[in-house]
């Protein structure tokens, strides 16, 4: 799992880290997938030998379908799902862009 962190200096959101990408593809049972929908800052690096040997799979992912939100939103108004123990941390974003 990644974890979002804030830069204070630029007021921006990085997503995606090695550690969490790391530990990712380690956890996968044999002939997994790693579905990567992280946004990464800084290049990483895979060890090809890890996906190899157990046959796991390495996918990037950066599309959702329309309509995707407001179905996630609705399902969590109507108490289907509920987000409260996915949520590892609350960050304040900022209203100045970065980008």
């Amino acid at each position: 799992m990644s974890y979002d962190t804030i830069d204070t200096d630029n007021g921006g959101l990085h997503l995606g880290v090695q550690v969490g990408l790391d530990t990712g593809i380690l956890c996968l049972r044999a002939h997994g997938t790693f579905l990567n929908i992280a946004i990464w800052e800084k290049p990483a690096t895979i060890s090809p030998n890890i996906l190899t040997f157990s046959e796991r799979k390495y996918q990037g992912i950066a599309t959702y379908e329309r309509g995707d939100f407001k179905e996630v939103l609705e399902a969590i108004s109507k108490g289907l799902i509920k987000p409260e123990k996915m949520i590892t941390k609350k960050v304040r974003l900022c209203s100045k862009r970065s980008f």
